[in-house]
């Protein structure tokens, strides 16, 4: 048995006794009323009512523990079910467990003869499925006046035994419950039965209802102070003496609710811890059980209704409530009273023009409630969660913050507690450090899960501010050629500031240079929707469709539309240009596009140099090609293809053999690896300059034989043919 745990069913009647220490007067009330009835009497029954927590249960409990004693055992046998009778769905099945329980009492009571008699005539009664509910009652009454003893039935729940048996087993109880020497049943139920108040009712008038109330502190202290007895704990006064603010406020959060102010007796018992993460944890966890448990009992409406008002933390109106819920008055009002009734809900009249408010009547499941189920970037979450620390740990709140300053946040939770004791401090020196401290952590959560910077309120120039530095990163590894960490910065960008269009379309840029060109795609449409105006995602769209797609059509329509939206912008109009020259054969358009490419961006490298490709090949402008190549190498001083071109140009068309070779030699210093540049010098040196051995040792120079391979078989024929090799220059033309 762990003592902690507090459940009637498994104390002892000494430890049960030692732990009912509020009600006192009251028990003694009712039991004076019990304990009165005489033989033969047409009993009085009693039902209290009490929502989960109340103590409802105990007090069952402590009545059988007191009928237990003599004189009250000579005349009384108590009889205790479990919790919930889930198994009754007709009345014989109750007087069964009626029958079970006199034999757990028998047990209990040391009456062995009698258990081992009862525990045969039940197991033959269990075989005959047909029995009658009389039946069963009569074998009940037998026993209980073979013993000579009036039973008293504990029945916790019992508007669920109502619940569950018809109408007219109803009647069939009310006729046994009123006759002389009945069974005198003391009830509960967590709501009003029915069955019990509404005239006409099978219950009606058949019991006494009495309605539990919420403890006083005093009454809580002494509480503690018992179960500290019971599981044997040291130095509690001290301990007492020492936090008795929080346990003020504990208790005006728990509303006087027993078994609320019983679970978080571990909490009193060893202490409050100095980490304050800890000791909310512990608090919120003790209850949990506890609280979903209650909430489950709930119809879905209630809930509903519930979850609304739990939420806003502040008494609600009416109104407040159906424009919450989206319930009319008439589902509305009969769910408030009856959720008023059972003690979930209070009425406040201090809500200024507003008249009658709603609120949970017990703050601290509220404040649970909002632990466990409001989203922690509300603000109303925050500011609740800073009053209760402020309440909970008053002075001592300016230590636990400073102290957090110097602890790690391992998650968003440890820092939804910096934000609220920031909140509770204030805007300046330690609040402010702990705003900083709160907001540093959010933004190292965000880079890696995107949906803390949705639930959190980050303030945006924090949020910009790291971009910026994640930006400047970025520029650095893209400008050295580190695409994977660019990727890794991307990602992170993006997870701070989604929305953003350009981190979008850089993000596509690093997609596409890790040929990762379908994600590329989503980027730049991405970008594109998010910034109906913006051209550069377009202009990415365009060279996607272009040189990775082949989808030709689409790639015009992407350039044209940048072009549309910036009209200052260059670059669309450069990959219009090598669209129509290499794969609509539209030369003449092309040679639009480049010099509109050039007209908009004079210092731009790559439409001179395709310009220049134009004019050599496609439309013989061999002096405006030359122009083009030679301007092109001075915007790219490092760039060898226009040397290359110009190669080309002057061996080709001019016949300026020795400019050609300067112009090869350069794109070569440039760029050794040029294949194209290397097979045109070799060509050159033999065909051209008749310096066959120079030609020769180059060709022999070349390693790789995998690039382009028809100008390296093509050469390779032409030295075999003049070293007069005609078959394998023969075998190398083929």
């Amino acid at each position: 048995m762990r003592k902690s745990d507090f459940n009637p069913s498994t104390l002892t009647d000494e430890e049960i006794e030692n732990l009912f220490i509020s009600r006192i007067e009251y028990f003694k009330y009712l039991f004076e009323k019990i304990s009165c009835e005489t033989p033969k009497s047409i009993p009085q029954h009693y039902l209290l009512i009490g929502h989960r927590g109340m103590g409802k249960t105990t007090f069952l409990y402590r009545i059988a523990v007191e009928l237990r004693k003599k004189p009250f055992s000579e005349s009384f046998i108590p009889l205790s079910f479990p919790e919930e009778q889930r198994n009754v769905d007709k009345l014989s099945k109750f007087w069964f467990n009626c029958l079970n329980a006199l034999l757990d009492a028998f047990d209990k009571e040391g009456l062995f003869d009698f258990a081992a008699d009862l525990e045969l005539e039940i197991n033959s009664l269990t075989k005959n499925d047909f029995l009658k509910d009389n039946l069963v009652y009569d074998v009940f009454t037998k026993w209980t006046e073979k013993i000579k003893k009036r039973p008293v039935l504990l029945v916790d729940n019992l508007n669920i035994i109502f619940n569950k048996i018809t109408v007219n087993e109803q009647h069939q109880f009310r006729a046994i419950l009123m006759s002389n020497n009945a069974p005198i049943v003391f009830g509960a139920s967590t709501v009003v039965i029915e069955q019990t108040v509404n005239y006409g009712a099978p219950f009606y008038d058949a019991f006494q209802i009495h309605t539990l109330k919420k403890i006083s502190f005093e009454e809580s202290v002494e509480v503690f102070r018992n179960l500290a007895t019971i599981v044997g704990g040291r130095d509690f006064d001290q301990n007492i003496f020492q936090n008795i603010a929080r346990l003020r406020t504990l208790y005006q959060l728990t509303g006087g609710t027993p078994r609320t102010i019983s679970m978080l007796f571990p909490l009193i018992n060893l202490g409050f811890h100095e980490n304050i993460q800890k000791d909310l944890d512990l608090i919120l966890d003790q209850v949990t059980p506890l609280y979903n448990a209650r909430i489950d009992e709930l119809s879905d409406q209630m809930q509903i209704i519930l979850h609304a008002i739990a939420i806003n933390w502040e008494p609600m109106s009416l109104e407040e409530i159906r424009n919450n819920t989206n319930l009319e008055n008439a589902q509305l009002s009969p769910q408030l009273k009856r959720l008023y009734d059972i003690g979930w809900l209070e009425k406040n009249s201090e809500m200024d023009t507003k008249g009658i408010g709603y609120e949970i009547s017990e703050r601290f499941f509220n404040l649970w409630y909002l632990m466990r189920y409001s989203t922690r970037r509300k603000k109303e979450y925050l500011f609740r969660l800073s009053r209760f620390l402020v309440s909970y740990y008053g002075a001592e709140l300016k230590t636990i913050a400073g102290n957090r300053l110097n602890e790690k946040n391992y998650d968003t939770n440890q820092v939804s507690l910096d934000l609220a004791l920031a909140h509770s401090l204030g805007n300046e020196g330690l609040g402010q450090n702990l705003y900083d401290k709160a907001h540093k952590d959010l933004i190292g959560f965000g880079k890696v899960d995107p949906n803390v910077i949705k639930d959190f309120e980050i303030p945006s120039d924090i949020i910009n501010l790291e971009i910026s530095k994640l930006k400047a990163t970025f520029l650095e590894k893209y400008n050295k050629g580190n695409y994977e960490d660019c990727y890794t910065l991307s990602k992170e960008m993006l997870n701070l500031d989604p929305l953003n269009s350009k981190i979008n379309f850089n993000y596509g840029i690093i997609l596409t240079e890790l040929s990762k060109f379908k994600e590329a795609e989503k980027a730049y449409i991405k970008a594109t929707e998010l910034d109906e105006y913006y051209a550069q995602p377009w202009n990415g769209l365009g060279n996607l469709y272009q040189d990775h797609f082949q989808k030709y059509e689409e790639a015009e329509k992407a350039y044209i539309k940048a072009t549309k939206l910036d009209k200052k912008y260059a670059h669309p109009w450069n990959g219009l240009g090598n669209l129509y020259q290499n794969y609509f054969q539209k030369f003449e358009e092309a040679e639009r596009s480049y010099l509109k490419a050039i007209a908009l961006d004079k210092h731009a490298f790559e439409p001179r140099y395709s310009l220049g490709n134009l004019y050599q090949i496609y439309l013989k402008k061999y002096e405006e090609a030359e122009k083009a190549y030679i301007k092109a190498t001075k915007l790219d001083e490092k760039n060898a293809y226009p040397w290359n071109g110009l190669g080309n140009l002057y061996q080709d068309h001019f016949q300026k053999y020795e400019k050609a070779e300067i112009a090869y030699t350069k794109a070569l210093d440039l760029e050794p690896n040029d294949m194209f540049a290397k097979y045109n010098l070799i060509f050159l040196l033999r065909d051209k300059l008749d310096r066959l051995e120079e030609a020769k040792s180059k060709f022999s120079e070349i390693i790789s034989i995998n690039e382009i391979l028809d100008s390296h078989y093509l050469n390779a024929a032409l030295f075999d043919y003049y070293e007069k090799n005609l078959g394998m220059a023969k075998e190398n033309i083929e």
